[in-house]
């Protein structure tokens, strides 16, 4: 993998890690949307999970790099 692809690939394993943190930011502020709807509590449920386990995901999934050549 270039340099510039892991990059890139950790670049959006940020921009989805924000995403996912700023829904739990949502959950813990409730005075802030009082007459939200169920429709918004699971749209934001989802956003943190799909957020936060995508960051994860990248983050498992990235390349190490390869052990040497045995002799």
């Amino acid at each position: 993998m270039t340099n510039q692809k892991a990059f890139d690939w950790g670049v959006l394993a940020g921009i989805l890690l924000m995403l996912g943190a700023d829904a739990l930011h949502w959950f813990i502020t409730p005075m802030r949307h009082p007459d939200a709807t169920t429709v918004n509590y699971v749209a934001t449920a989802v956003q943190a999970i799909v957020g936060i386990g995508g960051a994860g995901w990248l983050f498992v999934r990235r390349s190490r790099p390869s052990a040497p050549p045995a002799p």
